[in-house]
């Protein structure tokens, strides 16, 4: 009670708001394909051969759905407006040491925009990218993706919430290793209930989306790490999701094969009218996103359209 009470006091003092709680350092981050399918579920994925039965991903699916609970529909939005974070805090307390992660972060994106969140380790970039694919709950604020309050969802609703409207990409892949590329991108249709053929399918189409359609049989160990990079983008888009978050989705490649990346990032966003938010420390890769929203010190410091400066001084970066 009383670590609340101090956390209250903090936010007060700087920003005339109110906290609820303070969390422990590192233990409410959720990291991985678990954060997303959940522990449970990409235990069970991780020995599921070709012959996997569609049953069993429909059973987890409808189990999750079961428990939820109706949630807090958020006010109406402008139509094209399908990221609103206002007032987000998140404090962590470390030992004696208080720490504002994210300091009255406050932002809106639009669909079908590229939006890099830039800024040095440490700056609260990685924590802002969590906290909006519901990997880690605020300590007070809001946020309402694809018009839904998921400050207010509880873990179920989240893992539902996260398998039906977001996709991820990791920077170290976070492939299975014993399958194929097709497999890969269609582990996420599994869960939905879709049968195999249709999943497979739809893979298939990914997969020639990023460049892929002639490597669909081989396994993540039988390709380059651009290409594994490529397969998980492609799983990323599978599942048709209204936002794909990319967390440092360069940084175990080299860099020409890093501009081949962004390029193909680039594509996605024009072709499908994807919304992509995309965390990186690199200045040069924020520079071919749409938006670039710079944070240091958990605050937001400099919103830049890319889209309304010159050309030469998106050049500068590159």
């Amino acid at each position: 009670m009383s670590e609340v009470l101090e956390t209250e006091n903090i936010i007060e003092k700087d920003d005339a708001a109110e906290s609820e709680a303070v969390t422990e350092t590192g233990t409410d981050t959720k990291t991985g394909n678990d954060a997303f399918f959940g522990n449970d579920t990409v235990t069970e994925a991780a020995t599921v051969t070709e012959a996997a039965t569609v049953t069993e991903a429909a059973t987890v699916t409808e189990s999750d759905s079961d428990s939820d609970t109706e949630t807090e529909a958020a006010p109406e939005a402008p139509k094209d407006m399908v990221i609103r974070v206002r007032d987000l805090y998140k404090v962590y307390r470390t030992g004696e040491t208080v720490v504002k992660a994210l300091n009255g972060v406050s932002f809106d994106i639009d669909r079908g925009v590229f939006c890099s969140v830039v800024g040095a380790s440490g700056s609260g970039k990685s924590t802002l990218l969590n906290m909006l694919a519901g990997l880690e709950p605020a300590t007070k604020g809001e946020i309402v993706i694809a018009g839904q309050h998921i400050e207010n969802m509880n873990e179920s609703q989240l893992v539902t919430f996260r398998r039906e409207h977001v996709g991820f990409i990791f920077q170290s892949y976070n492939l299975m290793p014993t399958m194929s590329s097709v497999e890969n991108v269609a582990l996420p249709l599994a869960f939905r209930g879709m049968d195999k053929k249709t999943r497979n399918r739809k893979a298939e189409e990914m997969l020639e989306l990023v460049g892929l359609g002639r490597y669909k049989a081989n396994l993540p160990s039988q390709m380059s790490g651009g290409q594994q990079q490529r397969v998980g983008i492609a799983r990323a888009l599978v599942l048709d999701p209204e936002i794909v978050f990319a967390d440092e989705p360069t940084g175990n490649l080299d860099s020409k094969t890093s501009e081949e990346v962004m390029n193909l990032m680039q594509k996605i966003v024009e072709e499908k009218h994807q919304t992509l938010i995309m965390v990186t420390h690199d200045d040069h890769l924020a520079s071919y996103a749409d938006i670039m929203i710079r944070i240091s010190d958990g605050k937001i410091i400099e919103n830049i359209d890319n889209r309304k400066r010159d050309t030469n001084w998106i050049e500068y970066f590159r």
